[in-house]
């Protein structure tokens, strides 16, 4: 038998039959909540800006790179454009269809990640310098990863707001 409970309510059960019952009345001295009950909320914000950065590990047809490389190229950047590397990565499969260049109108399945990067505090990195600096970021993936093209995706509280396509500095 599964039996949701909330930790910090009481609750009580029987089985279907009526032979078995049981209850749970939480108790702050309990060690196994210790972690469990709710926290106090750290910092909220009204307006959180962010960014997602698609991009695959191919280069031409061939595999070449992974989301640790991505990884490394936007600690790199990401500690030199505000001192902090903070960012989350997704690994994940897709299909790139090449749109110019030896490859155009090839595709390729391929792996490849996605760099996610939260503006948490606006009071310190205004929204144009994000940008900026996501733009910037994209850039430098692009080139490092010898990409194409990346997806710069910036978000608004979690809605997208605008998405661009980003090729390396020629």
């Amino acid at each position: 038998m599964v039996i949701p409970c909330n930790f910090i309510a009481k609750g009580r059960w029987a089985s279907p039959n009526c032979k078995e019952q049981g209850a749970f009345i939480p108790s702050k001295e309990n060690p196994s909540l210790i972690g469990v009950l709710p926290n106090p909320i750290d910092w909220e914000s009204e307006e959180t800006w962010s960014a997602r950065i698609f991009v695959g590990f191919n280069v031409g047809l061939t595999p070449t790179y992974s989301l640790v490389d991505l990884i490394a190229v936007v600690k790199e950047v990401r500690k030199k454009q505000t001192g902090f590397p903070d960012s989350s990565f997704l690994a994940q499969n897709g299909i790139y269809t090449y749109q110019e260049g030896e490859y155009k109108g090839q595709y390729s399945e391929e792996r490849g990640g996605q760099a996610i990067v939260l503006n948490v505090d606006p009071a310190q990195v205004p929204h144009e310098q994000f940008l900026k600096d996501m733009v910037e970021l994209a850039e430098i993936i692009a080139a490092a990863l010898q990409q194409e093209k990346v997806v710069l995706e910036i978000q608004l509280n979690g809605v997208v707001q605008k998405t661009y396509g980003i090729s390396p500095v020629k």
